[in-house]
Parts: structure tokens; C-alpha cells; sequence
């Protein structure tokens, strides 16, 4: 990545907001889109009986040459 040029990574990252791709993003200075957006919405679920496992997967991540 070159610091001095717009960027977007988006795509499905297979982990929630504590992952490892996620941290490294928010470490080197990109924000979360998907976060940013004040809405808590999850873009994976998951329903077994009465159970309902859902997160947040899918992002949309920019550097501050976007903001």
C-alpha cells in the first residue's frame, strides 16, 4: 500500500470487529465504513432453533486521503 494514494479495501472478512485483518486496518490509520455508519448491522446470520448467531463480516475500510 502506498500511504500517499486514496485507498479502499472492502470485501468479506470473515471475522468480526476484533479480528486480526480489522485491528491492522484500524492500527495503520484506515476507518471502518461499515462502522462509521452509526447503524449496528450484521451481514452474516446464522438460525439453529432458537439460537441466532449474527456479526459483522463484510467491510468497507478507507484511509484518511478519503475522509
Amino acid at each position: 500500500l502506498q500511504k500517499n494514494l486514496p485507498t479502499i479495501i472492502a470485501g468479506d472478512f470473515n471475522e468480526g470487529d476484533l479480528g486480526y485483518a480489522v485491528k491492522w486496518l484500524r492500527q495503520h490509520g484506515f476507518s471502518d465504513a461499515t462502522q462509521r455508519s452509526g447503524n449496528r448491522y450484521h451481514t452474516w446470520e446464522w438460525n439453529i432453533a432458537w439460537l441466532n448467531f449474527h456479526d459483522r463480516y463484510d467491510r468497507v475500510f478507507f484511509n484518511k486521503l478519503l475522509k
